[in-house]
């Protein structure tokens, strides 16, 4: 069951991910990062 809602939720995130970048949905993307907090990315050359 895992793995289906994994195929239902994923292609949904990644659509997402691509209209927040866009710049769609500010107010939406500002209440995610509120609860969840902004994404975090590594240095260059940071071990995993």
């Amino acid at each position: 069951m895992d793995d289906l809602i994994g195929l239902v939720i994923g292609p949904h995130f990644v659509l997402c991910e691509a209209l927040f970048a866009f710049g769609f949905f500010p107010e939406l993307k500002a209440g995610i990062e509120r609860i969840a907090g902004p994404v975090r990315r590594r240095a260059e050359g940071a071990a995993a």
